[in-house]
């Protein structure tokens, strides 16, 4: 299938895997936040993470305390990984490589007078931060993540029903393809780094 960039006016992009060269990061932080767990928690835990990709790290964290080691102080102990994690993120995300050809490609589709949206499961501060440092807020109308999941915050945009067959969402995930497919947008996989094995019935 060859697209036609030219029919699209909205653009949807998921960041890591997709901007960012950045899914192993993620996975070295958040082994780095359970460094002083039981190594058979953490085991299962990253077993879960790489089984959901697209997924935010308050979900991940949430899973683990209430599924894989049940929690005494549930409110400390999630907060105190999301702020590990968060120091630990921001300081890798900063210095990481793009995606091959991606700001090539972002700077065509600025020039074409098309609009721009990052729509990713990082936390949505912190993003709007480390795109800012990186001088990549220059291409997107918004910049938008978690807490609010893929589909809450494509809402938040409130395309016209008549906008949904001008819409593409780039993704390399499970939830980027859900919530594409939740709006009825046409789909690009990103494939390199993608850490989701895409089932044979899609």
């Amino acid at each position: 299938m060859i697209l036609k960039i030219s029919e699209y006016q909205n653009f949807l992009f998921d960041c890591d895997g997709v901007i960012l060269d950045s899914n192993f990061i993620k996975t070295k932080s958040f082994e780095e936040v359970l460094e002083n767990e039981k190594s058979n928690h953490r085991d299962q835990f990253i077993e879960y993470h790489l089984s959901n990709t697209g997924v935010s790290r308050y979900d991940k964290f949430d899973f683990y305390l209430k599924n894989i080691r049940t929690s005494d102080n549930y409110q400390k102990e999630m907060k105190d990984m999301l702020l590990k994690f968060s120091k630990t993120i921001k300081k890798n995300l900063i210095s990481c490589n793009l995606t091959s050809n991606v700001e090539f490609i972002l700077k065509k589709l600025n020039r074409l007078n098309k609009y721009l949206f990052i729509i990713s499961a990082s936390d949505e501060e912190e993003l709007i931060e480390i795109c800012n440092y990186r001088k990549l807020n220059i291409y997107f109308k918004a910049i938008l993540g978690s807490p609010l999941n893929k589909i809450d915050n494509i809402n938040k945009l409130n395309l016209s029903v008549k906008d949904y067959k001008k819409t593409i969402f780039f993704g390399d995930s499970l939830s980027d393809y859900k919530a594409a497919s939740h709006f009825n947008f046409d789909f690009v996989y990103i494939k390199k780094y993608s850490l989701w094995h895409v089932p044979e019935k899609i």
